[in-house]
């Protein structure tokens, strides 16, 4: 399976890069996007505003972990992503025929060449951490960026399994993606008042925000735990959610057949 897996890398990449001026394009054009929120982002919020000045390492941190996360998933796995857009349109079908796991097939049946920016401006970003915190916070930023990573592909396999169950959920798997990254990316257990946090770990952004922050913040061991117990079960439940999705699915050929 790892050999399938990097076969699929090798190959998406190759296909990628076999245009070199859309490849280079696509990675500086996603890099300076990605410059300038965060400029305009410093500029709304933090430029000479002394009272927001706390909140800039958490912004930065949060910035790490989306930026890590949903690169890498983008880029290694990007079959997740549009795993809705696959179910909708038939395109799973020929992966059930074989003897593969079909997730497995989803996961390297794509890649995004933007998504290698954002990987990219994420390491480089949590380098530039160190300006602003001590070296215990950017080692537990570096930890929870991996551990995020296998997070959002929890979040990518959950949301796009809903398709299997409503006509054109793909429009749903993306919302619930896209929202789940705007979440990531803004400190918002710093912004909410304390009986509202709460909200924070009941949506998708728990495992890719909110606990990852807890232990980055306070470095306790119960913190760890919670988040390492947490992730694993949700990794969990989710491929249990895609096994019982496959199960109730019927092809588009079953259905003219019928």
């Amino acid at each position: 399976m790892f050999t399938l897996f990097f076969k699929a890398i090798r190959y998406n990449w190759s296909a990628q890069a076999s245009n070199k001026a859309n490849l280079t394009s696509a990675i500086i054009t996603m890099i300076v996007n990605n410059i300038l929120f965060l400029y305009g982002m410093w500029l709304m919020l933090f430029d000479g505003k002394e009272q927001n000045k706390i909140l800039w390492p958490y912004y930065l941190t949060l910035t790490v972990l989306a930026y890590i996360g949903w690169g890498a998933v983008n880029f290694f796995t990007g079959g997740l992503k549009i795993m809705g857009e696959i179910i909708d349109n038939g395109k799973l079908e020929p992966m059930l025929g074989t003897p593969r796991q079909p997730l497995i097939l989803i996961a390297i049946s794509d890649s995004s060449t933007t998504a290698l920016g954002d990987l990219l401006q994420g390491l480089v970003t949590l380098l530039l951490l160190g300006w602003v915190s001590d070296m215990g916070w950017v080692l537990r930023a570096g930890v929870c960026s991996l551990i995020v990573t296998i997070n959002f592909a929890t979040i990518f396999i959950a949301a796009g399994t809903l398709t299997f169950f409503m006509n054109r959920g793909s429009a749903l798997s993306q919302f619930l993606i896209e929202s789940t990254l705007s979440f990531t990316m803004y400190p918002m257990t710093k912004i909410l008042s304390v009986p509202s946090r709460w909200l924070l770990y009941v949506i998708p952004a728990a495992l890719t925000a909110t606990l990852p922050m807890s232990w980055i913040e306070n470095a306790t061991v119960s913190a760890f735990a919670t988040m390492l117990l947490v992730s694993a079960a949700c990794l969990a439940l989710s491929i249990q959610f895609f096994k019982f999705g496959v199960k109730s699915y019927r092809a588009a050929s079953f259905i003219g057949l019928r």
